[in-house]
C-alpha cells in the first residue's frame, strides 16, 4: 500500500502592475513516518515525493487584454481545453506544466485556445520537472463551441516536432458532449500519427 500526506499553500494577484499579474503554489508532502523503513512499516512506498520536502509546482505570470489572456509559467492544465495532457486529480495533488498558453474568447460561444508545453513534472515526484520532447516541446491548438444548446463540441491538435522515430508526430482529438434526460453522454476519439 501506499500513502502520502501533503499541504499546499498558494497565493495569486490578477494586476500587480500595468494588467500583469502572478500566481505561486509551493506543495509539501510526507509519508508521516509510516514507510520509514523501522521497525514499523504501515505503508510501502509514498503515493508522491519529495517526501519529507517541498517543491514550487506552480510559478506563472498573467495578462490580459480584452477577450485574451495569457499565462506562462508552471501552471495546471485543465481537461476541458486539452483532452490529451492534462493536470489529473486522482493522485494526492495534480501534476503541473511549463507552459505558455493564451486563450481568446472573441467569437460567440467559442473559446480557442493556443499552447507551448515544454515540460511537466508528471504525477510522482512534485519537484522533477522534465522536458517534453526534448527542446522541441509540444504545440497544441484547441477550439471549443457550445452554439447548440447543451451541446459541447471540442477539437484539438497537437504537433511534436521530431518526437517520432525521425517524424513528426501529430496528435488529433475530438469530442462531443451532451446531456440527454438527466444522462451526460459523451462521444470521443482520437488518433496518433507520426
Amino acid at each position: 500500500s501506499s500513502a502520502s500526506a501533503g499541504i499546499q499553500l498558494g497565493a495569486t494577484n490578477s494586476d500587480l502592475f500595468a494588467g500583469i499579474g502572478a500566481g505561486i503554489e509551493l506543495t509539501g508532502l510526507s509519508t508521516l513516518g509510516l514507510a520509514s523503513g523501522g521497525d514499523v512499516e504501515l505503508v510501502s512506498a509514498a503515493m508522491q515525493a519529495p517526501l519529507n520536502g517541498g517543491a514550487v509546482t506552480q510559478a506563472y505570470l498573467t495578462y490580459a487584454t480584452g477577450n485574451t489572456s495569457i499565462k506562462v509559467g508552471r501552471q495546471t492544465l485543465p481537461k476541458a481545453l486539452s483532452p490529451f495532457a492534462f493536470s489529473e486529480s486522482w493522485n494526492v495533488f495534480k501534476n503541473t506544466y511549463e507552459a505558455a498558453l493564451v486563450v481568446n474568447t472573441d467569437i460567440a460561444n467559442t473559446t480557442l485556445v493556443g499552447a507551448y508545453v515544454s515540460g511537466a513534472n508528471g504525477w510522482f515526484d512534485m519537484s522533477d520537472f522534465l522536458d517534453i520532447n526534448g527542446d522541441d516541446g509540444v504545440w497544441m491548438l484547441t477550439a471549443q463551441n457550445k452554439s447548440i444548446d447543451n451541446v459541447t463540441l471540442t477539437g484539438t491538435w497537437y504537433y511534436a516536432a521530431d518526437a517520432g522515430l525521425n517524424d513528426d508526430l501529430n496528435i488529433l482529438w475530438g469530442d462531443a458532449k451532451t446531456s440527454i434526460a438527466g444522462l451526460n453522454v459523451a462521444l470521443q476519439g482520437g488518433t496518433i500519427t507520426g
